[in-house]
């Protein structure tokens, strides 16, 4: 007898060798003899690797010592003669040169604090789903960092309490209060807002604020090469694509010696200009090419209404691109945007060449130092997962923002 179904029938489950992760592995790495050998070498290769590497970063490891000697003997007393093992107290012994470089060590708290408060001042910033009166603080988070990590130069404590005072109105009484909390609150070195030189900070302190700077810098930069070269003006225009395409054509380190010899030439020799800025804005000017770039790629995305129904309105091309189109193109240019800024977080470990004390440079002034002389690995070791870790992290974030 013969039987016709009245529903569709479901789809059976494949054999285990004809799908899943059998039939990728089929596949992809045993497809023949030659694939078969190549992958059974690979897999034997990478094993005898991370073998090697927890063998050296961990089971031999070294995590507490005064010299790059101690650490030898230890490794030969503990593994015997021949041994090779990680001396990870050469981080230890000099994670504050690492990391803040020749910052004061009692006020370490100040540029802890900036550096914490930064996801604070980016997330309104980034997000359009928190409340928009936090852009206060985004707005004044500059301000703060800045008295923060460099303090407040060329007045006294109570210079500074007199000009709040008055500029706050308030009574002679209410200002010598004033005065008195001041005093018992800058008692003490460790609340202290003294001026700290730019020389004495480095290492990755010095790596993240000269990338917070260049991406801050290189955003507003990138928006207006843009919008220049979609100008009709043909001289703006002209100019916007020729430095374009003259940033995205020379590398960057070149870039870094022809700005810093030619700022000297510009600007006058009284003109002070603080290093860090230089060094931002001369990251910033190629990396707002790539933003530019980034931005360029948003404008096709706005339907072309949204010009007409402006015009209709009687927006000047101002207020057309303050108000409707720069404001969506940004947004949808985000994720580009936080990629920027990894590769400008990158770029910046070329300051070494330039004679910065950025992580690299201070691996060099480790070195030289008689107790860890003959340490390399470790150091470089260290400083690469920094930046991967950063990169990664800024990477993810961009990906969650294309999600949402």
């Amino acid at each position: 007898m013969r039987f016709a179904s009245d529903k569709p029938i479901p789809p059976s489950t494949p054999p285990a060798p004809e799908g899943g992760i059998l039939k990728w592995l089929k596949d992809n790495l045993f497809s023949g003899v030659l694939s078969t050998f190549l992958t059974v070498l690979s897999v034997a290769l990478i094993a005898w690797l991370v073998l090697l590497i927890i063998d050296w970063a961990a089971m031999k490891a070294v995590l507490s010592a005064r010299s790059f000697e101690e650490c030898r003997e230890i490794i030969v007393a503990n593994h015997g003669q021949g041994a090779r093992g990680a001396c990870w107290a050469v981080l230890r012994a000099n994670a504050d040169r690492l990391l803040f470089g020749a910052y004061p060590p009692e006020l370490y708290w100040r540029p802890i604090l900036a550096l914490a408060l930064l996801p604070v001042a980016l997330a309104p910033v980034l997000s359009g789903r928190l409340p928009r009166r936090l852009l206060w603080f985004s707005l004044i988070y500059p301000v703060a960092a800045y008295c923060l990590i460099w303090g407040i130069a060329g007045q006294t404590n109570e210079d500074l309490v007199k000009a709040l005072a008055a500029g706050a109105g308030f009574d002679t009484s209410t200002e010598a209060g004033m005065k008195a909390a001041w005093a018992r609150f800058s008692s003490t070195s460790y609340t202290h807002l003294g001026a700290v030189g730019t020389r004495m900070i480095g290492g990755i302190l010095l790596t993240l604020i000269i990338a917070v700077m260049a991406t801050a810098l290189a955003v507003p930069i990138g928006v207006l090469l843009e919008l220049g070269r979609r100008s009709s003006l043909i001289a703006l225009k002209l100019l916007c694509t020729a430095f374009i395409e003259f940033a995205r054509g020379i590398p960057l380190i070149v870039l870094l010696f022809i700005f810093l010899v030619l700022l000297k030439y510009v600007l006058p020799p009284e003109a002070k200009f603080d290093l860090f800025l230089r060094l931002a804005l001369i990251l910033a000017l190629p990396s707002a090419v790539l933003i530019s770039e980034a931005i360029r790629a948003g404008f096709p995305a706005i339907p072309r209404g949204q010009y007409e129904a402006a015009a209709a309105l009687g927006l000047t091309y101002r207020a057309t691109m303050r108000s409707v189109i720069l404001p969506q193109v940004l947004k949808l240019s985000r994720p580009e945007v936080v990629i920027a800024s990894a590769e400008i977080f990158k770029d910046t470990s070329l300051l070494s060449l330039i004679g910065v004390l950025d992580p690299l440079r201070m691996i060099s002034s480790i070195r030289a130092d008689e107790a860890w002389h003959g340490v390399v690995l470790e150091l470089f070791v260290a400083v690469a997962l920094f930046y991967w870790v950063s990169c990664f992290a800024i990477t993810r974030c961009a990906r969650y923002m294309r999600q949402v």
